[in-house]
């Protein structure tokens, strides 16, 4: 069973931001309007709070001198819902192939269509993070002109973090599937440590500035916590050429604070 399992994951975890059904935007993600939202109370532990939006994007200038336009940042306004879940029979589980009497019988097998379990709040928060995905696309940024794996590893969610935000969501971390928060990050560990080898070795030690991030594929929205999927960073070196980096994939966001949720190579 869990031979079955650890392929399971294989093949699917790192599709874990392709695991639900398009869904609706979450009300109280919307920025308010500065000149009429009076103060907000504080927030009730473990009730996530809507993220207030700055009013001026942010631009840079290039060491080669050159004015980079203006660009939207990436949020919940200027980021469409993503596709989540495997589009299938209600109530369907593909371990209903397993001829075992006694195995466990799949309740939450619906979650697999809709890309999430159903779960409550949680008060856990993400240590450290960035205030947008810009700041956290810098801070890539720097590390790669440090040439320091150790700093771009920093920049991603801990392990911890994974088990008790991130895990408990995906519908690979139901029972039935005997598939345990530490199998998981066996997987995605390997896989971060595969893609910041990719950055280093393509870009390591190269001065580089921010143009944009994009997110290619968009936002998955999950209860407690966003997963912005196929994130490209766009930078220009002091020589004006444009550069793509494509392996830090997938950004994270929770109550405002942003980290890397995967490198993948």
């Amino acid at each position: 069973m869990r031979i079955v399992c650890g392929a399971l994951l294989a093949i699917v975890l790192w599709n874990a931001t392709g695991c639900s059904k398009e869904g609706e935007a979450r009300s109280n993600r919307s920025a308010p309007d500065a000149a009429q939202a009076a103060p907000l109370p504080p927030p009730s532990p473990g009730v996530r709070v809507p993220v207030e939006e700055r009013s001026t994007p942010q631009g840079f200038v290039s060491e080669a001198g050159t004015a980079a336009s203006t660009r939207p940042k990436l949020s919940p306004e200027t980021v469409p819902l993503a596709p989540m879940g495997v589009k299938e029979e209600a109530g369907g589980s593909i371990l209903d192939g397993i001829q075992d009497p006694n195995r466990v019988k799949d309740l939450e097998a619906d979650s697999v269509r809709k890309g999430k379990r159903d779960v409550g709040p949680i008060t856990d928060e993400l240590g450290g993070g960035f205030d947008s995905a810009e700041d956290l696309a810098r801070a890539i940024l720097s590390g790669v002109r440090a040439n320091d794996t150790k700093q771009l590893h920093g920049l991603r969610v801990s392990n911890r973090e994974f088990s008790r935000i991130f895990w408990p969501e995906f519908p690979q971390s139901r029972p039935a599937t005997n598939v345990q928060a530490d199998d998981a990050w066996f997987f995605h560990d390997a896989s971060c440590h595969d893609g910041v080898s990719e950055i280093i070795s393509a870009f390591g030690g190269r001065e580089l500035e921010l143009v944009e991030v994009q997110c290619k594929k968009g936002r998955l929205d999950y209860s407690n916590f966003d997963l912005y999927d196929d994130i490209v960073i766009e930078a220009v070196d002091s020589r004006g050429e444009r550069v793509s980096i494509p392996w830090a994939t997938t950004f994270a966001e929770r109550n405002g604070k942003w980290k890397v949720f995967l490198y993948k190579s």
